[in-house]
């Protein structure tokens, strides 16, 4: 039996798309109720198409004109905003799928809840597929990637597990063709079992223990990206015990600075990351006289959420100066360079930016990386992948009004979005359930910290008890970095067929 639905907002474009799409899936979808704010020639189009049991709009004073546009039908209509949050509590449909956020949206939406019916959210990061909550922005992102390394010859992407982790997510990317960056044994377990081929999984990280060098040389990844001399000798013992032959990519900290804060800066020489500059052609050369591994190329990376282009000018222009330097020792096979990651979102401004300037990003490299012929370039995006792509919705317990402030206590904590705790990082927060004027509110978790705070001297709707909040952008570095501190559990993601 298809899933009956009502779909609010279905004169807008989003609205538009996803009852094109539901309607690819008769046996799957039936659009019972269609809603929409004032738009009745559209709603009227709609109704015609896909014949609902009801159509309704919240401006009263275009009703006529719908009603007499689908009486022939037999399509039954209402209007007005009570009307429209009425209809959601039909016994003839089991899922609302909101693609408005506008007022006319907002009531119907939290009758539906209230009625019980299962809730799908249909915006630009999401819409409703076959049963499944897909992420519609991924799927924006992934093609705009591809289609820019897509331009360049010898461009290869690995997807930063270390962002997020969810396997629908690492399923989604590995079928657009990325490869992967891991940084522990762990990812490289989550990536084989998404479907990843280990010959496209590349493993960096300062620290690896045997177990997960040994778990690299068994599933047969591409390269390991080395970070010191000991590490190099012990990945030769293991290799050599394993009869293998471990191909290593040398991670040089190029002391190249970033525009981003200070504890995602990783280039520069005070951070733990990859081998000094001055000891980069004694590594390779000591590489060079191993039995067990071989040296196949150099990889960097100078930090995280960066939005200034100049920074990978800066680091295109230290690979330049290093692979002169190697040619001008006798060095001259280096088939890759891997430039990390690094790519910023836009925080700030989630709906208005929502896929990071990826043409910019490839193009810099390919104005200003001297590439060597045949050399492949590689990339570890992460961030910028994912971090659009997922909401924190957390729920307001109570509203303190203390001498000087107000503060927003919500049931999420630092141990489901750690980021502004860690980073004072920033995430644009939005009450879903209100739309009275803004007031100014610290927004604070649970937890027995101070500093588990989300935001202060934040402005934001009149917020009550039970109003559900939004913290956005928290695709990236949220579920993945979650924690059981004070005994909490860790968040769930949610997705419509989890619902089911």
């Amino acid at each position: 039996m298809p899933h009956n639905i009502a779909v609010l907002g279905s004169t807008g474009s989003i609205g538009t798309q996803t009852l094109d799409v539901i309607s690819q899936f008769p046996d799957r979808f039936k659009a019972t109720v269609l809603a929409a704010g004032s738009n009745v020639d559209m709603l009227v189009a709609q109704a015609v198409k896909h014949r609902p049991a009801l159509a309704v709009i919240a401006d009263t004073s275009r009703y006529a004109e719908l009603r007499d546009a689908l009486a022939p039908l037999g399509i039954e209509t209402a209007a007005g905003p009570e009307a429209l949050a009425d209809a959601m509590e039909r016994p003839d449909f089991d899922t609302a799928v909101t693609a408005t956020v506008g007022y006319s949206g907002l009531l119907p939406t939290v009758r539906a809840i209230r009625a019980g019916k299962q809730i799908a959210l249909a915006n630009k990061e999401t819409l409703v597929v076959a049963g499944e909550l897909i992420t519609r922005l991924l799927a924006d992102s992934l093609p705009a990637i591809t289609a820019e390394t897509d331009k360049h010859e010898g461009y290869h992407l690995h997807y930063a597990v270390k962002a997020c982790a969810n396997p629908k997510v690492l399923r989604q990317i590995q079928q657009a063709g990325f490869g992967a960056d891991c940084v522990s044994g762990g990812e490289i377990k989550a990536c084989l079992e998404a479907g990843f081929p280990a010959h496209e999984i590349v493993f960096a990280g300062v620290g690896k223990a045997d177990w997960e060098i040994e778990l690299g040389l068994a599933a047969g990844i591409q390269y390991f990206n080395v970070e010191s001399i000991p590490e190099l000798e012990v990945i030769n013992e293991i290799a050599a015990r394993m009869g293998k032959v471990a191909d290593v990519s040398f991670r040089i900290n190029p002391n190249v600075g970033a525009h981003t804060h200070a504890n995602i800066t990783t280039g520069l020489a005070e951070n733990k990351f990859g081998i000094a500059m001055e000891d980069m052609e004694r590594v390779v050369r000591l590489a060079q006289q191993m039995q067990n591994v071989r040296f196949v190329g150099l990889h960097f990376h100078i930090g995280s959420q960066i939005l200034e282009m100049n920074d990978f000018e800066a680091l295109s222009s230290r690979v330049n100066e290093l692979q002169d330097r190697l040619e001008a020792a006798g060095i001259t096979e280096v088939k890759n360079i891997n430039v990390g990651g690094g790519l910023g979102i836009d925080y700030h401004n989630p709906d208005g930016n929502p896929v990071p300037d990826f043409h910019a990003y490839f193009e810099t490299y390919a104005n200003c990386l001297q590439l060597r012929p045949g050399q492949q370039l590689h990339f570890e995006l992460g961030r910028a992948v994912v971090g659009q792509c997922g909401s924190l919705i957390t729920r307001c317990l109570y509203v303190k009004k203390a001498t000087a402030k107000q503060f927003v206590i919500v049931d999420a904590g630092m141990t489901d979005l750690i980021r502004p705790a860690l980073y004072d990082a920033y995430h644009h927060i939005q009450n879903l359930s209100s739309t009275a004027d803004e007031e100014l509110y610290d927004i604070v978790g649970p937890i027995c910290e101070s500093s588990d705070v989300f935001a202060k001297d934040y402005r934001m709707p009149a917020t009550k008890r039970g109003d559900l909040i939004a913290l956005r952008s928290a695709g990236a570095y949220g579920e993945i970095m979650a924690s059981r501190y004070n005994g909490r559990a860790v968040p769930v993601a949610f997705t419509t067929d989890a619902l089911n």
